[in-house]
């Protein structure tokens, strides 16, 4: 469970049950305080002076507000409180919600099965154009991706808040090739089956300066699979030797290509099915120079124009094929396609090579009278033999163990038929008619002293008074006395034990409800105290101590006369100094009658009489009506303020009752967001101060208590 601090240096505690992923490179975790973002915490071996430079690089130029749909770090993470000292052990960065799945799982078709059902080959061209967008971007602002890879996407597997279904997000965003404060931070690692042919065979830790052409080639081989079914580019055989998808791509050996020495693996959809226009764009990918590798922008253009077959069943196709290569029904008739081949065609590196298996093509030349329909049918190698022995497997062990309870129902330690196990001599010999009506009486007896047991154990659960050894008196009864004795005994005991234990439930729910209403009761009359005590105190009256309100409390869980005669004693002197104070209000100390000063302004005996003299006060020396205004406002309780991720503050400290920020300007942005309301402290928001044409700014709420 690591603990880490954020920039304002407020501890973050990481269970393990908010744990989202694990990689090679850390641990993933839902931030603590509020699930729309996550926390990245990294391994300590994977973390250097360099990783960490970078960390901070990308949070402070704001990627993640420049760039949509990719997982940029946001806030740095630090190990300890204080910022200047501490070390940066992770990031914070937005959190992907809702049902997603990698992009693995989409290309290849067992995986989609079960992560994709409802997505077709329409669908993975609309990923294909959200993805080329995204890297769009990137280019734009001179980010190189560097490490693209079928396991560096995520595609939400439906739609829902405010998503829709195949929407596309780019993770590990730390390592992509990122400039910011006059530097470049490289793109260190990489996946073998996407790295272009002029980075092949190098050291890509030591730090690589990569060229957007880098990511072309990449993405023209996850479009390439996304296309075929999950098939690589470069998967095929040269000269009749297996060759692995790095030799192949160092040496330009694109396996649909002619004249080349590869023959291509079988798949069901081969480029061949696509326009020209597509294999050319896949030709000049992957055999051609850096530069006339094509563009995102130029990708987007052909797949739009890119017209799909409908076979009728949900599938969708490419508009060369002649029927579908998942079902076998043509486009036009809407009924299976019929093969004339009688013979399995064997390799071919030309456009014409496919598999007979699937029926997307016939060897030329060959004709068979027998027709046969053409539907996806799986090879020996494909029945599912594991589920089947476990199948069995578990057929054996429900079998045995059936036969083991009718074993112990009829108590005897073997079950009633056991295939395989030896009987000894005395069970292989018939027994007497006596011998066994004994050996059934004592099974009864032996099935009686278990239930008794039971039953021992049930009163001793609920402290009922029961003997430890009535299972042997049961026992003992059955044997000398008849089962049926033994039986209306043991009858009676449950009876007795059963009322027991409903009378020490119901006691137990009596105490749990008196204890609940003794709780409420001390909460109110402490209360009640604790604020009159308060009262007085305002009023200076009354003994000046302080209460031990805990003790109190606990005190009152024991006895809540206590508390209540306390409770009284407080009431009654308040009553008492509000009867002072309004006597000494109602009695005025009358000076020497004044005798011919009236002219003068000098107050006279009747003004000293109706209480409406001048200049004096009552008889204690002092005005009593200041004493009569209203209490002063309260002083606040805390002092709140917006601070921005850079340490700087967004907003000066403002007094508040309570514990939070209220973020009121610049924080609604039409067809944005409207982020204006109350946060807690340690919450992050997003606002405007420049305008909604500006990025947007990320700032903390900060709380301290007022002094």
């Amino acid at each position: 469970m690591p603990t880490c601090y954020d920039m304002t240096g407020k501890r973050l505690e990481l269970h393990d049950n908010n744990r989202i992923g694990k990689g090679g490179e850390g641990t993933v975790y839902v931030h603590p305080k509020d699930d729309n973002w996550a926390i990245k915490i990294y391994r300590p071996e994977k973390l250097d002076a360099q990783r960490r430079e970078k960390i901070e690089a990308i949070c402070r130029a704001q990627y993640h507000a420049k760039v949509e749909d990719v997982l940029f770090p946001i806030l740095p993470i630090y190990s300890t409180r204080r910022r200047k000292t501490a070390d940066i052990i992770g990031f914070t960065m937005q959190r992907a919600k809702g049902p997603y799945g990698s992009l693995y799982a989409l290309m290849h078709p067992k995986e989609r099965q079960c992560s994709f059902p409802a997505f077709t080959l329409r669908d993975n061209i609309l990923v294909a154009q959200r993805m080329l967008r995204i890297v769009h971007r990137l280019h734009q602002h001179k980010i190189v991706i560097g490490d693209i890879n079928a396991r560096g996407f995520l595609i939400r597997q439906m739609a829902g808040d405010g998503q829709k279904m195949g929407h596309v997000l780019l993770i590990d965003a730390d390592s992509l090739q990122i400039p910011a404060n006059g530097k470049v931070y490289y793109c260190t690692v990489g996946v073998g089956d996407y790295t272009p042919p002029e980075l092949q065979g190098r050291k890509l830790s030591r730090g690589i300066l990569r060229a957007p052409e880098s990511d072309r080639f990449g993405m023209a081989v996850l479009l390439f699979q996304l296309m075929h079914d999950g098939l690589h580019p470069f998967a095929g055989y040269h000269q009749g030797n297996r060759i692995t998808y790095e030799e192949a791509i160092k040496h330009k050996l694109y396996a649909h290509a002619p004249n080349n020495g590869m023959r291509p693996t079988r798949s069901r959809i081969i480029p061949a099915h696509y326009p020209q226009e597509i294999q050319d764009a896949f030709m000049r990918a992957f055999t051609g120079e850096p530069d006339e590798r094509p563009t995102p922008r130029e990708w987007n253009r052909l797949l739009s124009g890119l017209k799909l077959k409908d076979c009728g069943n949900g599938h969708h196709y490419p508009p060369g094929a002649n029927y579908c290569p998942w079902c076998g029904k043509s486009h036009n008739a809407g009924r299976p396609h019929v093969s004339t081949s009688s013979s399995t065609t064997k390799g071919g590196g030309g456009a014409g090579a496919t598999n007979s298996t699937t029926g997307t093509g016939t060897k030329p030349g060959t004709t068979s009278s027998k027709r046969s329909y053409n539907y996806s049918i799986q090879s020996g190698n494909d029945i599912p033999w594991g589920a089947i022995i476990m199948v069995l497997v578990s057929l054996y062990l429900i079998y045995k163990g059936i036969n083991t309870v009718v074993g112990w129902v009829m108590g005897s330690d073997t079950p009633a038929s056991s295939p395989g196990i030896a009987r000894t001599s005395s069970q292989s010999q018939p027994a007497s008619p006596k011998s066994a009506v004994r050996t059934t009486s004592n099974r009864k007896c032996i099935f009686l002293a278990k239930r008794a047991r039971t039953v021992v154990e049930r009163s001793q659960q609920y402290d009922c008074d029961r003997q430890e050894d009535f299972s042997n008196n049961v026992f003992m009864v059955c044997q000398e006395q008849g089962y049926q004795r033994a039986l209306n005994l043991l009858k009676q005991t449950e009876v007795d034990v059963k009322s027991c234990a409903n009378r020490k439930e119901r006691e137990a729910r009596r105490q749990l409800e008196e204890r609940k209403r003794r709780l409420a009761s001390c909460r109110t009359t402490v209360r009640s105290a604790r604020k009159m005590a308060e009262l007085l105190r305002s009023m200076w009256c009354g003994p000046s101590r302080t209460y031990n309100w805990s003790g109190i409390y606990e005190n009152c869980l024991r006895d809540t006369s206590l508390a209540e005669r306390l409770l009284r004693d407080l009431r009654d002197t308040h009553a008492r100094c509000v009867a002072e104070r309004n006597q000494r209000n109602r009695t005025y100390a009358a000076p020497s009658a004044p005798t011919s000063n009236a002219s003068r302004g000098v107050d006279t005996w009747d003004d000293y009489r109706n209480g409406s003299q001048r200049g004096y006060g009552n008889s204690y020396g002092y005005d009593d009506s200041q004493s009569r205004r209203s209490p002063p406002p309260p002083k606040p309780r805390y002092i709140a303020r917006w601070l921005r991720r850079d340490g700087h503050r967004a907003t000066a400290w403002s007094a508040t009752n309570k514990r939070g920020c209220l973020l009121k300007s610049a924080c609604n942005c039409p067809g944005k967001a409207n982020n204006c309301g109350f946060y807690r402290p340690g919450a992050t928001a997003l606002f405007w101060p420049f305008g909604c044409r500006k990025a947007a700014v990320i700032a903390i709420c900060q709380v301290r208590r007022a002094r």
